[in-house]
């Protein structure tokens, strides 16, 4: 007759338990935590850089509207001037002029906005011929 010393296979020793521990539980936890986080996070600073490339882009479309005007002669090109847009409440726009070239004026459009409580501004600069009387 053979006897067996120490745990035989019903006893908890020798038994193989299946699953995780807590601590194992716990570690993955903050490691998915962490990682929402951090996906969070880009996904906030992507919207933010969106909506500022956004408000860029229609600054720029909005100081070559008032470029045009100034070229085309809607608005005096030898004045300073400003003003709002009605279709674009939230931007406004001034207009410096100077003769610096004989013949050349420059022509400066600042389009302001005010983004996540700060100012911003977009100032766009052009070089226009003077326009000369032309005798018939």
């Amino acid at each position: 007759m053979t006897t067996v010393t120490g745990p035989g296979p019903g006893t908890a020793r020798g038994r193989r338990r299946s699953g995780f521990t807590l601590v194992e539980v716990l570690v993955a936890m903050v490691v998915a935590v962490a990682a929402f986080s951090i996906l969070a996070q880009g996904f906030t600073t992507g919207g933010q850089a969106s909506s500022a490339a956004r408000a860029a882009t229609t600054a720029a479309v909005l100081a070559q509207r008032v470029l045009t005007d100034l070229e085309s002669g809607v608005l005096a090109p030898d004045q300073s001037t400003s003003g709002s847009f009605d279709d674009e409440p939230a931007y406004t726009w001034s207009t410096t002029s100077a003769a610096d070239e004989p013949g050349l004026r420059r022509l400066t459009v600042t389009v302001n906005w005010r983004e996540r409580e700060q100012e911003r501004a977009f100032v766009l600069t052009r070089l226009l011929r003077e326009r000369t009387a032309t005798s018939p």
